[in-house]
């Protein structure tokens, strides 16, 4: 809670993370009652201790910190309901480092701007399917993937590259299966809000096969007929 003392009108306005409240007192007199009860239980909130502070008897405190390291947990905001937000705060909103955890087990850890995920930070998502986490790893805007970042999906897949508005966008390599497995591959290429698009290369390991796209085309493996195949031996290319 971050607690504005308004001078017209004896007024007083609190802002909590998801609601503002102005208060407005009968009387100046009423208005500094107001002042420090509401002071002092921010103070026992901030110290975990719900008992009289001994230095409320005195002067009182005007305005609660402003920045500090809360714990709260979100009830309304459509997108944070039911979120527990730990970390630090300015002016009632998340900012700084911090940790947002859901329920269903997604979790946040990294930066936070203005109440929103910005700056350097891991997510991580169950995939209930699989019964594995996709995760991500990278930079963040306004709430949003955006930046450099490195994803890992649940069935294997590891996307590393550019991101925009939570989308593969930019370039970006993308690595399916392991070398051990019975198809192996990896696209390195430009991405449009999360499709391959404009020129990319594919690999399986034992080919690369070059192929120019269009941003409507979903996927280029298998995609061999009318293509040129480019071999290397002994540090040379040869097409065919």
């Amino acid at each position: 809670m971050h607690l504005n003392i308004r001078k017209k009108r004896n007024g007083l306005k609190i802002t909590t993370p998801e609601e503002q409240l102005t208060l407005v007192a009968s009387s100046p007199q009423e208005k500094t009652k107001w002042l420090r009860a509401i002071s002092q239980a921010v103070d026992q909130a901030l110290r975990g201790v719900y008992e009289p502070s001994p230095t409320t008897s005195g002067s009182i405190r005007q305005d609660p910190p402003l920045s500090r390291s809360a714990k709260y947990t979100y009830y309304k905001d459509a997108r944070l309901k039911d979120a527990t937000y730990e970390g630090r705060w300015i002016s009632g909103k998340p900012h700084g480092r911090g940790v947002l955890s859901w329920p269903d087990g997604r979790i946040y850890t990294g930066d936070f701007r203005n109440g929103l995920e910005d700056g350097y930070g891991e997510y991580i998502l169950p995939n209930k399917v699989l019964k594995k986490n996709d995760r991500y790893l990278g930079n963040w805007k306004d709430g949003k993937m955006c930046g450099q970042g490195t994803f890992w999906y649940a069935n294997g897949e590891v996307y590393e590259g550019c991101f925009q508005d939570n989308n593969r966008h930019g370039h970006g390599l993308l690595r399916s299966g392991k070398l051990t497995s019975s198809s192996p591959s990896m696209f390195i290429g430009q991405w449009v809000f999360d499709k391959k698009t404009g020129y990319g290369v594919f690999d399986d390991i034992t080919r690369c096969v070059f192929k120019k796209m269009t941003p409507e085309s979903a996927d280029c493996a298998g995609a061999d007929s009318g293509n040129r195949r480019t071999k290397k031996m002994g540090g040379k290319e040869w097409r065919k």
